[in-house]
Parts: C-alpha cells; structure tokens; sequence
C-alpha cells in the first residue's frame, strides 16, 4: 500500500448508502431501546465483546484523569472502564452528563487527559474537525482512543446485506468543510473513515502534526457478529465463554493475516504532543 494514498479496495468499491426501508437490524438508530434491551438482560456475546473493547482503553486511563467520551450512544462504556468518563452525544439523553457536538466542544482548551470516541466517529460529519477539537482540549500528552469501523470486504458486505449504514472512499476526510456523511442524520455512518484517515500514516501527520499516532491495530470479526451488534442488533444466539474465547482467538489470526478481508474494527491511539521547551 502506498503511504501516499489510500488504496482503494477492488471488490464493492462504490459508495453504498442503506436503504432504510431495508434494515435488517433491531433498535438501528435508536440508543434508549438499545440500551434498556441491554438492562433488561445483558446478552452474554454482546457483554464479552464490551468487555474487549473497552479493557484495552484501560492502560492510558489514570484514575485522577478526567475523562471525556465524545458520541457515547447508549452510554454503555460506563459499565466497562473503571474510570467512568463523561458521557457526552449530540442528542441528549437521560443516561448522558453532556449533550455536545463533537465539532464544536464548550470545553476548555488543554482541560482534558483522555478523550474516548467509540464507534462514532464514522457518524461525525468532519471527522477532521472532530480530531482537531478533541487535539485543543486535550491536555499535552493526552489521548485520544478510538475504537472505529474497519472497512473490510467481510464488512463491505455486512452493510449491503444489514441496510445499517454506508460507506464512501470517495470523500476527502482531511477537508474540514467536506461532510464525510449526511450531517443532518446523527445516525449516518461513513464506515471508510478510519480507512480513510490512518491507512495512510504520512498523510495523516501532515494534517495533524499535532497529535502522533502511538498505535493503530485492526481488530474484532466473527466474535462481532456473534455479538448480534451493540445498538442496532440481530438475534444470535447465546454462546458460552470458551467458545467466545475460542472465537476471539481465531479473529486475531484472521485479522493480524488479512485485515482487508476480516477486520471489523480497529483500536487507535493518538497522543497531543508535549510543548518543546526552548533553550535560553
């Protein structure tokens, strides 16, 4: 792959945007009925999943930092990291602390140590400004950990089959003022945005020189759809826990041998770089 540009897949290349007339998929859209399924009965596939997803985020969180998660959703990552963060989405909702735009935060510059943005940032309009905004209240040497979708062909055809979401390799996600999706919907998803930004490191430095990309790993594939799917859902049938670890073993070859066929998602480290101090 080139660092200069994103290779662009050969199979199911063009844009997709759900039908949704189609959807296949429980609660699509909809983060209270997701979330008050969940309560009622924690699926036991969807709560070993979370519990993945959220436990590598672990290492980076102090218990003294004060922690922001942009595009929460059904605020569900509180039930996962011992630190809970401030749940904040851009449609209010009861279990949320915060209801604020991921473009435009009301936050202090440099008043944050880790912002978390799970699974969301393919819904921002500009994912760049939401970087770059997430960059300004950060505190020097803070973090930014995203968990994002992984445009894989494995996933290219989960969306055309789910009516869920979209994709699109045809938008510039380093232009501020080029939505990557439908601005007016909260729930559109660009699932080729993280593609888009981190494929290509070089690239992605130059428009952000000031955060440095500390980790960025492919992850997650059967063990996904054997969760059924986090807000929007299908019934799956429940699985005991050796066989989830067995499946969580076999993602992790599947995924470190072909991540354009079988990832799913990918876990992502920015880090804000520390102020260089000058010598008298």
């Amino acid at each position: 792959m080139s660092r200069a540009a994103v290779a662009r897949p050969r199979l199911l290349a063009a844009a997709f945007v759900a039908d949704r007339s189609r959807r296949r998929l429980r609660h699509s859209g909809d983060p209270a009925a997701g979330r008050a399924a969940f309560e009622r009965a924690p699926f036991k596939n969807l709560d070993y999943l979370l519990r993945r997803r959220y436990r590598w985020m672990e290492r980076w969180i102090a218990p003294e930092h004060i922690v922001v998660e942009l595009g929460a959703g059904a605020g569900l990552s509180a039930r996962y990291l011992s630190r809970k963060p401030i749940l904040s989405d851009v449609v209010a909702n009861p279990w949320l602390d915060v209801a604020m735009d991921a473009v435009r935060l009301p936050l202090r510059d440099g008043s944050i140590d880790v912002v978390i943005v799970s699974n969301a940032l393919h819904h921002v309009p500009s994912p760049a400004q939401c970087l770059l905004e997430a960059t300004r209240v950060l505190k020097p040497g803070g973090v930014i950990l995203l968990n994002d979708a992984y445009c894989s062909l494995l996933l290219r055809v989960i969306l055309r089959l789910a009516q869920h979401e979209g994709y699109s390799w045809d938008v510039d996600v380093f232009d501020k003022s080029a939505p990557a999706n439908d601005p007016n919907d909260p729930w559109s998803g660009n699932n080729a945005v993280s593609n888009l930004l981190f494929d290509c490191p070089d690239r992605f430095a130059a428009n952000f020189p000031a955060l440095r990309l500390v980790a960025d790993t492919p992850c997650e594939s059967l063990l996904f759809l054997a969760s059924g799917g986090v807000t929007a859902q299908v019934r799956m049938p429940a699985l005991p826990g050796p066989l989830l670890a067995a499946i969580a073993a076999l993602d992790a070859l599947l995924v470190k041998a072909v991540p354009r066929l079988f990832a799913l998602c990918r876990r992502t480290v920015l880090q804000k770089a520390e102020p260089q101090v000058r010598l008298p």
